[in-house]
């Protein structure tokens, strides 16, 4: 049997992961305490906070890991607990795949564990022009750091599910790229804070589990890295259509509803379920009020199609939420064609010249909030087969 090691493993999705790439028994492993650990195992991965804890558990350790000083790939070779470094194959993966230059760069590394260790070698080999640290423990204070970095990495699990807090924002930063080695949500508060590049750690996850497999059977899986990954994005992605009133945004995620086979969520009907719109709308501050808790209270959903009321851009907030697992498409319509369809049941509507003055506050909004903006059904496929591979 083969486990993932850590303290708290809820919201893991390493067993969906090496499940997906080979036919292994693969399970989870708490343990409150790394002294626990037996040898009833053939091989572990090693997580959050015991990749540094469990060198002492080991008869021996890989040249490269033990240089690094973490470990996070174990295998049980007849009694011999054997440890190895595959988060350095991950991150650099991750880093290839999407184009980031560590040479010659002002690297920021927030966090000082094992991850950390794992990103400063990997820095330090790509020929980084300097290195700083910032934890809780060592290193620059988050008060007492300057705009002088080209790539910030968070290395620690601040802001995982259902943590929501954010560890530094980044707008005041004209760095690079931002890299965040959480992938649970698809993007954090950290990466929202910023216009730049910014990188979860999914593949990454990915990557280092078809590493540790091949140290398992000693088989290559490198095929496997970029299937997987489509894979776990097509199924935790959600899919957000934000646009004026009358645009068509329910319609449209109905259809995508049926041709991806996910779950569509309607945040105006959701409202409904508490009261009439109709009758919401005309207490419009307590409206929106209604409006915010019903993102806030879908905002960790995945692999859904979400359709919005039209004013949800109103609020950074519900931007920030809907970011949080899900791409934002635009579903534009000219002012001509809203003009075309019907306003009933539209209180903000019915006075005249409303619709334009609307159209006119609101479509810049909803062009900056949105991750795409597309006019039809072949535009949103394209998008989204394109996002997914």
């Amino acid at each position: 049997m083969y486990y993932l090691l850590g303290k708290s493993l809820k919201h893991s999705m390493s067993k969906e992961i090496h499940e997906m790439i080979s036919d292994i028994e693969y399970d989870y492993l708490e343990l409150n305490e790394i002294s626990l650990l037996g040898r009833d195992f053939l091989g572990l991965n090693v997580t959050i906070p015991y990749k540094e804890e469990i060198m002492t558990q080991l008869d021996f350790i890989d040249d490269f890991a033990k240089e690094i000083g973490s470990v996070n790939t174990v295998v049980n070779d007849y009694g011999v607990l054997k440890g190895y470094n595959t988060d350095y194959y991950g991150f650099m993966k991750l880093v290839q795949k999407n184009n980031i230059i560590f040479n010659n760069k002002r690297i920021l590394i927030i966090g000082t564990g094992g991850s950390s260790k794992t990103v400063t070698k990997f820095a330090k080999v790509m020929g980084a022009k300097n290195i700083d640290y910032c934890s809780r423990s060592r290193g620059i204070l988050v008060n007492d750091l300057e705009d002088v970095y080209d790539i910030i990495v968070n290395t620690t699990p601040v802001g995982m599910y259902p943590d929501d807090s954010l560890i530094l924002d980044l707008s005041g930063f004209s760095i690079e790229a931002a890299i965040d080695l959480v992938y649970n949500p698809l993007r954090t508060r950290f990466l929202l804070s910023t216009d730049t590049k910014a990188v979860n750690g999914l593949y990454m996850l990915v990557a280092q589990a078809v590493r540790a497999q091949e140290i398992f059977f000693n088989i290559s899986y490198k095929h496997k890295i970029d299937e997987v990954y489509n894979k776990l994005l097509k199924a935790t992605t959600n899919i957000v259509l934000v646009g004026m009133p009358m645009s068509g945004k329910t319609f449209t995620a109905r259809k995508l509803s049926v041709k991806y086979n996910k779950e569509h969520i309607d945040t105006d009907e959701l409202i409904e379920d508490i009261g009439l719109i109709s009758e919401l709308i005309t207490d419009l501050p307590n409206f929106r009020s209604i409006e915010s808790e019903i993102i806030n209270s879908i905002k960790y959903n995945t692999g859904k199609i979400i359709s919005t009321g039209g004013g949800v851009i109103l609020d950074k907030e519900n931007i920030k939420h809907l970011k949080l697992n899900g791409i934002i498409i635009y579903l534009k319509r000219s002012i001509d064609y809203l003009k075309t369809q019907s306003k009933n049941g539209r209180p903000l509507l019915k006075e005249e010249g409303s619709l334009e003055k609307m159209f006119t506050e609101r479509e810049n909004i909803y062009s900056a909030v949105a991750d795409y903006t597309v006019n039809d059904m072949e535009e949103i496929y394209e998008v989204i087969n394109t996002k997914w591979g």
